[in-house]
């Protein structure tokens, strides 16, 4: 028979007591957590779904002037300041489209700068994620410096967050910040530096186009170059066609493609000559790159030439000198039908019909209009089986991706010609002499440039 009162006094069964006392005790609390931090979560959604609902109507009125700004700070005062920051980046553009000073106030009466301020100091990164695009939200009036200092941020997302709020700003001095980024391990990606430039605006461009006066000696330097050739274009700025008719003629060829871009992007006005060099490069992508601007430039007198290109060995250079030849209007068109119907190169044939038969805003084929008119004899023909099907091929071509630049993989049929062999890097220094007879600045060119390139603090790469 069990001796209750010897089992009580045995040590290792209280020991065996307490722990399962305290295992019990540990998971009722786990479980009064989980249902705490369950029924907070459901409180919190529901705060939010009403914030949302009462903030519109708040900010409609507000923004038609039937009540002051005070009573949208009294409506989100008393949400905490994480999620009144996430409601107001949805509606932030249309407060700071009526007055950007509005939107400052409205930040400062929530406490969101000070609650912006302490966060972006701390370890935790996606708080200073949060921090930063708070700041970010008020372009750059309120405390840029945080802005600067966290180009600096060990992780990329925070980086990129402070660079998107500089380029808000219309800050000239984050022109160079934003390109010594680039040069960063796991740093901002050209197109996304590119776009954020084009964001600063006119701002940026004095100190661009001095940057632009100084040849490239380094590899990193050459794609700087070109990524500072294709913002000025995308911004508008006009001022910069002399450093652009110099860079089609440079031994890089990201920087001859991207010159011949910014060429086509402001419709400059180049020599016949100009294109006939770029369209009889050794580099394919510039070739490609050659032929769309003179479809975007109107050269006429380039249709000849383009025909020819539609013979060439890279599909992409083939679909960009139909296209120019589209662009090109009736002279064009005269000469696509001629090749569509009796070029003796199937591939040249294929690349014309194609263009007459696709619709120039969509894309897409269709069999209506003039390009069908020009190509009944071909339409009616019968099918040639007798030609294999191309083989495809990885090639790499600059494209546009709304605004930015970058260089994708694209899978293409190349049309069974070989492509031509890579060839070897180029050396940079043989161009610098060409630099020395860019036109002299004048006096009423705006000081970051009148002072020169010389003494303007160097980029670190």
């Amino acid at each position: 028979m069990i001796n209750i009162e010897q089992l009580l006094s045995d040590p290792l069964y209280r020991l065996f007591i307490r722990v399962i006392s305290v295992q019990f005790v540990a998971l009722i609390t786990v479980l009064a957590a989980v249902v705490f931090i369950r029924l907070r979560r459901i409180r919190q959604r529901r705060e939010r779904l009403a914030a949302n609902r009462s903030i519109a109507p708040v900010l409609v009125r507000y923004l038609s002037d039937e009540i002051p700004l005070s009573e949208v700070i009294r409506t989100l005062k008393p949400l905490p300041k994480d999620e009144a920051a996430e409601l107001l980046e949805a509606y932030a553009s249309s407060i700071a489209s009526r007055l950007q000073e509005d939107l400052v106030a409205l930040y400062r009466g929530l406490g969101l700068i000070e609650f912006a301020v302490r966060r972006s100091r701390s370890f935790i990164w996606w708080r200073r994620l949060e921090a930063v695009r708070i700041l970010g939200m008020l372009e750059g009036k309120v405390e840029p410096q945080i802005l600067f200092d966290r180009l600096r941020d060990p992780v990329p997302a925070v980086r990129l967050a402070a660079a998107r709020g500089l380029g808000r700003s219309g800050d000239p001095r984050a022109v160079d910040p934003l390109l010594a980024s680039l040069a960063t391990p796991a740093g901002i990606s050209r197109p996304q530096i590119a776009a954020i430039l084009v964001d600063l605006g006119a701002a940026a461009h004095p100190r661009l186009r001095a940057l632009l006066r100084k040849p490239p000696q380094t590899r990193a330097e050459a794609r700087l170059y070109a990524t500072i050739l294709e913002v000025l274009a995308l911004s508008g700025d006009t001022r910069s066609a002399p450093y652009i008719q110099y860079a089609l003629t440079d031994q890089d060829h990201e920087i001859r493609i991207a010159a011949f871009r910014a060429a086509g992007i402001l419709r400059l006005t180049l020599a016949p000559d100009d294109i006939i060099m770029g369209l009889e490069d050794d580099r394919w992508e510039v070739r490609a790159q050659a032929a769309r601007t003179a479809g975007r430039v109107g050269l006429k007198e380039m249709v000849s030439h383009l025909a020819t290109r539609l013979s060439d060995t890279s599909w992409w250079v083939r679909l960009n000198a139909a296209s120019a030849l589209r662009d090109l209007g009736e002279s064009g068109l005269s000469e696509l039908s001629r090749i569509a119907t009796d070029s003796n190169d199937p591939f040249a044939r294929d690349m014309a019909q194609r263009i007459l038969t696709e619709d120039p805003h969509t894309g897409s084929n269709y069999l209506l209009g003039r390009g069908a008119t020009m190509l009944s004899p071909v339409l009616t023909a019968p099918f040639d089986t007798s030609d294999p099907l191309p083989q495809s091929s990885v090639e790499n071509f600059w494209e546009d991706d709304g605004g930015a630049t970058s260089i994708v993989p694209v899978q293409m049929p190349s049309g069974g010609y070989d492509e031509p062999a890579p060839l070897p890097p180029l050396g940079l220094d043989s161009g610098a002499d060409r630099f020395a007879e860019l036109p002299p600045l004048s006096a009423s060119d705006d000081r970051n440039e009148a002072v020169g390139p010389d003494l303007l603090p160097p980029l670190a790469f």
